[in-house]
Parts: C-alpha cells; sequence; structure tokens
C-alpha cells in the first residue's frame, strides 16, 4: 500500500473550461498522446503538462476540457509488443485507479518519463540507480551515496523505513510535507529534490550529492571561521531565510549539521538540507521541535512562535564559527536545555579576543532571546557588518591561542597531536643557537597568553638564555633539559584547559 494513496481523489479527470493561453507560463512540456479508454477504444490527445497537472485541450486547440492533478500519482512506463511494431507508454495509477497513454516512439517516451519523474512518484530504483555506500543514518532514515546508470551523475539518496516510522507511532504526514515544500523550492543555496521513489518498505528521495560534508565536520578541521568567512556563510545563510519565509516556510532546524559545503575546496559554498522539521504557515506556530542549543527561547518556552526562529538558530550558528565553540558547550540535557531556554549568551576574552565587537552585535541581534524586537532575514541583511562585504576591509583576526587548544569541537586527538609536535619542536633546539632562539620565538607565540609584544619578547630572551648552548647527543644535561620541556609544555595545555574549563 503506497503511504500516498490518502493524498488522490477517486476520479482521475475532473471536467473545467479554461482558455490554454494561462498555462503557458508554467508549461514544462507538450505533446501528443493516445489514451485508452474503455472497451480498448484509444483515443489521440494533445496534453499540457504544467505545474503539477496533467491538461487535455479541446478540438479548437485553445481551451482545457480536462485536468488530472499528478502530485501523488504513481508512474509506470512499459512496451508491448504488436505484430508488426512495438507500442511505448506509461500509467498514470492512484489507488486503484489506473489510466494508460500510449506515445509515438520510444524517444517521445523518454521526454515524458524525463518530466513527470520530477513531478510523479516512481518505484523502479534499482533500475535507474546503483547503490555506493552509505553515507549517514538517523532514526528512521539512512543517506547512501549512489550512481544514475544513465548519466554516471553521483546523488544522495535518503531512504525512510515505513516500518520505523510506524514503529515509533508516527505519521506519513512529515515525510509528505518535506515532499511537497521541497518541491516547490528553487534556490541555489538549497539541495535539490530531483525525484522521488516509493518501495513496499522505503519511501527514496534523490538529492543532489555535495561532496564537502557539512559545516560543522568542516569547522571541526579548521578550528573557528574567520570575521570575513563567517560573514559570508551567514549572509548567503539570511538570503536562503528570506527566500523561505517569502514564500511561508519555516525551516525549524538550522543548524551546522544541515548546512552542507558544495566542494572540499570551498569553505563557503553553502546549501541547505533537511526539511523533515519544515512546515508552511502563515501565523503561529506551537509544536515543539528542533535541535537543542538552537532552538530559539520561545520554543522551550511553549509561547506560539513564527519563522523568526530561523533567525535565532542563525545567530548560534555564528556564534560557534567565529568561536569554534557551542554557546551552551559542556552542558548535556536538561541544563543544556535550560540555558538554551534562558536565551544568553557568553563572550569570554578568551575565545573572543580575536572577533570584532561588530560581530559580536550581529550575532546579540540575531539570537535576541525577544522574538518581538528580533529581527527578521531582510532586516538582518541590512545591518552594515554585511555591508562591508566585498569592500576590502579587513578584520582583526589575531589568533591569541591555537584553534586546536581553544576549541573543544577539536579537542581530544588534536590536542595530543599538538602536544607531540611542540614536545619534537622542544628537541630541535638543541640543534643550534640560532633554532634555539627562532624555535624558542614561534613557541612564545603560539602557546603565550594575551602578553604585549614587549612582554613576549623578554619572555624570548630569558628562555634562550637558560638553555645550553649546543649540548652534546646523550649529555645528561640534554636529557634533562629535554625532559623539563615536555613537562613545561604539557603543563601549560592543562593549565590552559583548567582556565577554559572554568570560564
Amino acid at each position: 500500500m503506497s503511504i500516498f494513496d490518502n493524498l488522490n481523489s477517486e476520479d482521475f479527470w475532473v471536467s473545467i473550461k479554461e482558455p490554454a493561453e494561462q498555462l503557458f507560463s508554467d508549461l514544462i512540456y507538450q505533446g501528443t498522446l493516445w489514451e485508452l479508454v474503455e472497451q480498448g477504444r484509444i483515443i489521440c490527445k494533445t496534453i499540457m503538462l504544467s505545474g503539477y497537472c496533467f491538461y487535455s485541450l479541446n478540438n479548437d486547440m485553445e481551451t482545457v476540457g480536462k485536468m488530472a492533478i499528478l502530485n501523488w500519482t504513481t508512474i509506470e512506463p512499459f512496451s508491448e509488443s504488436c505484430e508488426s511494431h512495438t507500442r511505448f507508454g506509461f500509467r498514470l495509477k492512484r489507488r486503484s485507479i489506473f489510466k494508460d497513454f500510449y506515445t509515438e516512439n520510444s524517444e517521445e517516451l523518454d521526454k515524458w518519463l524525463d518530466c513527470l519523474s520530477k513531478i510523479c512518484i516512481k518505484n523502479d530504483i534499482e533500475d535507474d540507480y546503483e547503490f555506493v555506500k552509505e553515507i549517514g543514518k538517523g532514526g528512521f532514515a539512512d543517506v547512501r551515496l549512489a550512481k544514475e546508470i544513465e548519466s554516471d551523475e553521483m546523488f544522495a539518496i535518503k531512504g525512510i523505513c515505513k516500518a520505523k516510522v510506524m514503529e515509533f507511532g508516527k505519521n506519513f504526514d512529515p515525510i509528505v510535507d518535506e515532499i511537497q515544500i521541497m518541491r516547490s523550492l528553487n534556490h541555489p543555496n538549497i539541495v535539490k529534490l530531483h525525484r522521488v521513489y516509493e518501495s513496499e518498505t522505503h519511501v527514496y528521495l534523490v538529492l543532489d550529492y555535495l561532496e564537502g560534508g557539512n559545516l560543522l565536520r568542516r569547522l571541526k578541521s579548521k578550528g573557528f571561521y574567520s570575521e570575513e568567512l563567517a560573514r559570508k556563510i551567514t549572509l548567503k545563510l539570511l538570503e536562503v531565510l528570506e527566500y523561505l519565509h517569502s514564500k511561508n516556510i519555516v525551516h525549524r532546524d538550522i543548524k551546522l549539521e544541515n548546512i552542507l559545503l558544495v566542494s572540499k575546496s570551498s569553505d563557503i559554498e553553502i546549501k541547505i538540507i533537511d526539511f523533515g522539521l519544515a512546515c508552511e504557515s502563515n501565523g503561529s506556530l506551537t509544536m515543539r521541535c528542533g535541535s537543542p542549543g538552537y532552538l530559539a527561547p520561545e520554543i522551550l518556552k511553549l509561547q506560539p512562535y513564527n519563522e523568526k526562529v530561523d533567525i535565532y538558530s542563525t545567530g548560534i550558528v555564528l556564534y560557534t564559527l567565529l568561536s569554534g565553540i557551542h554557546p551552551f558547550e559542556g552542558y548535556s540535557g536538561d541544563k543544556k536545555l535550560s540555558q538554551n531556554r534562558n536565551g544568553r549568551l557568553f563572550f569570554d576574552e578568551h575565545c573572543w579576543g580575536h572577533v570584532s565587537k561588530a560581530a559580536i552585535n550581529v550575532i546579540n541581534l540575531l539570537a535576541n532571546p525577544d522574538p518581538i524586537s528580533r529581527l527578521n532575514a531582510s532586516e538582518a541583511q541590512k545591518i552594515k557588518w554585511f555591508q562591508v562585504l566585498g569592500s576590502g576591509v579587513r578584520v582583526n583576526v589575531l589568533q591569541r591561542t591555537p584553534p586546536e587548544i581553544r576549541s573543544p569541537l577539536t579537542r581530544g586527538k588534536s590536542l595530543e597531536k599538538y602536544k607531540a609536535q611542540k614536545i619534537k619542536a622542544s628537541r630541535r633546539l638543541f640543534m643550534s643557537r640560532e633554532s634555539i632562539e627562532e624555535d624558542a620565538k614561534t613557541a612564545i607565540v603560539e602557546v603565550g597568553e594575551n602578553k604585549s609584544p614587549e612582554r613576549k619578547r623578554r619572555e624570548v630572551s630569558s628562555r634562550t638564555e637558560v638553555l645550553p648552548k649546543s649540548p652534546s647527543k646523550g649529555s645528561k644535561n640534554r636529557k634533562k633539559h629535554l625532559k623539563i620541556l615536555e613537562e613545561l609544555e604539557l603543563a601549560d595545555d592543562v593549565c590552559k584547559e583548567k582556565r577554559r574549563c572554568k570560564k
């Protein structure tokens, strides 16, 4: 049984009378089809495919006599061998009702299938795609990389398990809403839904494949984003939200994981994904949903909300990009939701010394806990901080501590790697007096705290003076100093971690 059956009317054709010229603005394809009707008769018709509907033109070719809505109709191609030739066609099916249409030849069939597959539901995914590997997994769905057999083009296919949805007592309305919303969207920074398939066990959504991965993964590798890059990403995100909100669509799950990068080489070319929680609304919403840490406070306070919840989430995204730290990092469960409900953000000097006051002001405007005074997407783009984009104005990006140490997103293996590199560098200090001075300066700059240039120079001088001049290999003096340096390096890292945690 199809999950889309209840969305279709029982009658296939509906009689109407409209001028055909009104349909040309949304015209997708027009051609001649032969419809199989009662008692095996075949009637030739001129059909216009416009929007989500089939329109049958009258004999005068100027007016429409019948219309069929194809939104949730299943399409199945077929071929029949006759005495002297082969006939090609397709079947449009809804519930127990179906209509067979014949095309002039196989080439014409391919044209109709190409257009109809973007509107209807198909059921032969294995005939069109070859699955390569799993690239993502969720509660009800998994995402697999697949190659289209005809073109060799790569796509990401989201497979939603019907049994798992029903097992958790859910209905299929969110899946229907996701498909309907994504089919209505056409924006360069929104992932495109190409086709929908349904089997007995799954519903499949064929989407763009973006090899750059999500923004959270990229942030982990970078530590944090400069103001210039973060500004470009946020501006694109606001442009997407302005587009969605103009169509009365609220995303409700804006977060780093739902922002994909188009390629591995670009840090700013993005596309928004996952419209599973999105909805169409002209007024207030009440359903409590979203991702903890990105939720607007009014959702957690069980208050009615609107599209501005997406703006709050955008502010949290910008906060995390610039600092490398999520504002509610370190909290879990109810404590995290409590901090999220409060909505207050903190900007300690340790993580925000390199960020301009203008950027911090933008975060506060976007992530304003008060939904009434919070800016909408259009107003946010007019903030002066976004206007300097492309003007050549550069911000102060002084890095006070390495991102591997400063950002909890990259702590762990990266921290251990950093320690190993520092110890290795310390051993090289004993090779020559020149390398001692050069590496010691680098070490002070990298792991030193917020100190003036004069103070740093004094520390470099004092550190290099206590080191021996080229101690011999294997000497006790060399081993002693190596041990001291290693302990100093590790102690320095540990102290910094403790200070960060206290803050």
